[in-house]
């Protein structure tokens, strides 16, 4: 699990070169590089690690690249950073994943109320936080390199996978909610020791055993019993 930064696959991308400038110069203009890191800072968007091949530039690195910033193409950069990234990193420790079964697979991405089609990426997942251990709170996000160029980081209600050799594409957008209940068999209620012996023994009968006791001594909880040890014992003492 990485905390703050974290290997990705490789990819080549033009940078925007005004956010090399401060957003001073070099408007509309781009730098040759690949991307190679990310970094996941609790409350922000995404960023990235990135080597510059451009001539004159090889070699050169940034670090925190914003993601709008990066692109596979040259493409306008007009979308808010709401559409680039819906909802910020929810922690600072983290983990990359590249689903296996979505490798390069086509994808869309849902923004602005339109699908946007493009191939998916890599995903990023959070932990310890309390955004990210909260099941109510927590989002993964989906890194999808549109068509049009631009790469947007978009969580499960925003994505939709395509894959005709397993599934049929589906329409409109299912009338899923979130689920407000977390599933713990340990924390959520308090579990009957019945029902405990039943999930980790296979139905064993919890019996309390009686306990024919007149008086207490000090050495048994349950009193004077005739077949105790420590009653016993403690009578042969006196």
């Amino acid at each position: 699990m990485a905390l703050l930064t974290e290997n990705i696959p490789f990819q080549r991308v033009l940078v925007r070169r005004e956010y090399t400038t401060g957003y001073k110069r070099h408007h509309g203009e781009y730098l040759q590089g690949f991307v190679h890191a990310v970094t996941s800072y609790m409350g922000r968007q995404l960023s990235f690690q990135v080597c510059f091949t451009e001539p004159g530039y090889g070699g050169y690195g940034w670090s925190r690249m914003p993601l709008r910033a990066i692109v596979t193409q040259e493409c306008e950069d007009d979308w808010t950073d709401f559409a680039i990234q819906p909802w910020d990193c929810g922690s600072f420790q983290f983990s990359v994943v590249r689903f296996d079964m979505f490798q390069d697979l086509p994808m869309f991405a849902l923004i602005n109320g339109e699908k946007h089609e493009g191939r998916y990426w890599f995903s990023v997942d959070y932990f310890n936080s309390m955004y990210a251990d909260d099941h109510r709170q927590n989002k993964i996000t989906h890194l999808c390199k549109l068509n049009c160029g631009r790469i947007v980081g978009v969580p499960n209600n925003r994505s939709q996978f395509y894959d005709p050799a397993f599934f049929e594409l589906g329409g409109d957008r299912p009338d899923f909610e979130p689920m407000h209940r977390g599933f713990s068999s340990e924390s959520e209620s308090f579990i009957e020791m019945s029902d405990a012996y039943d999930n980790f023994h296979g139905g064993y009968d919890i019996v309390d055993e009686e306990h024919d006791c007149d008086e207490t001594c000090e050495l048994c909880p349950h009193g004077n019993c005739p077949d105790c040890e420590y009653c016993d014992g403690s009578e042969e003492e006196e």
